[in-house]
């Protein structure tokens, strides 16, 4: 049987295609696609990888709001918020396409994907749907399916599985703090979808959001109670979601934690890294029971003095 030719449409399907093996099958990916510190990026071995989506809103990232207004006004204005390029894609001839239909803000539109794929026959189309952690896990098992490789799949969401439980078993008899996630900043946007999963895996109570539902707009008012804080903007790295979180200033809640986290790693991509975000949680919420977090994943916001932790 010849390797699948693979396509990838989202950074996390990118992820999972690497976590299962299969970076030298992908023949196409996204101006966004990368790996966590120390895994193979698709063409790491010197090949070159297509990008065959592109932005079509440019925005500057360091601006939450102006992101926020950007993306709102092509939404209003039935623009598309990505460029694929469908003439690259039948020149590639993916034998495998790898989509999502959860959030039009990551991925290219599901009706532009299905066009290409029309126009080639015999490609097969692969939505990654997982809402929860748990279907995150299981969108890992389908593409494992989808390439024909289903023991591999197995094995690696086996793996993800025991490092979750050895989670659960270190923090069972800790005390379970009170959590809130900061999606965006400005607006404020409240996590959803995975994250309260993985607030619940590390020993934490979900103070706002709800397993399974879409984020939601919200207040900096409603994080007022949680005993802990993270700020998470989506698709930001750990430096720019401490600069977002340090923005904020005296708007963050004055009794809670405050700790921004690498977001494009572990938290925003429901790829296998989510266990990471899980592992990190655990050690900010239950140091005396769980390794604490490396530097990495996540950063305790301090005061301007630098003098003592926001406490």
């Amino acid at each position: 049987m010849l390797p699948p030719r693979i396509l990838s449409l989202v950074p996390s399907a990118t992820d999972w295609v690497t976590a299962l093996g299969f970076a030298d099958a992908v023949v196409g990916m996204t101006h966004e696609c990368a790996l966590p510190p120390g895994e193979p990026r698709p063409g790491g071995d010197g090949r070159h990888v297509p990008v065959v989506v592109r932005p079509a809103v440019h925005h500057d990232p360091t601006d939450p709001a102006g992101v926020d207004a950007a993306v709102t006004a092509a939404a209003r204005g039935l623009r598309p918020l990505y460029d694929l390029d469908e003439e690259l894609v039948r020149e590639l001839a993916p034998t495998v396409i790898v989509t999502q239909q959860l959030c039009d803000v990551c991925a290219v539109s599901a009706s532009t994907v299905h066009r290409a794929a029309a126009a080639m026959s015999g490609a097969a189309v692969v939505n990654m749907t997982g809402v929860t952690l748990e279907g995150v896990l299981g969108d890992g098992l389908a593409l494992g399916a989808a390439l024909g490789t289903d023991d591999r799949a197995h094995a690696l969401v086996a793996s993800l599985r025991a490092r979750l439980g050895a989670v659960a078993a270190a923090v069972a008899d800790a005390p379970r703090p009170s959590v809130a996630f900061l999606e965006w900043t400005d607006p404020a946007w409240i996590g959803g979808h995975w994250v309260p999963d993985q607030i619940a895996a590390a020993g934490g109570s979900c103070a706002v959001g709800v397993s399974g539902e879409p984020s939601r707009r919200g207040d900096l008012r409603d994080l007022a109670g949680a005993d802990v804080l993270i700020v998470g903007p989506c698709g930001y790295d750990l430096d720019e979601a401490h600069a977002a979180a340090g923005a904020l200033g005296e708007r963050l809640p004055d009794a809670a934690q405050v700790w921004a986290v690498d977001a494009q790693r572990s938290w925003s991509r429901p790829a296998p890294w989510l266990v990471d975000g899980v592992e990190a949680l655990a050690g900010v919420l239950h140091p005396a029971f769980h390794p604490p977090p490396d530097r990495l994943h996540a950063r305790r916001l301090v005061p301007a003095a630098g003098e003592q932790a926001r406490a």
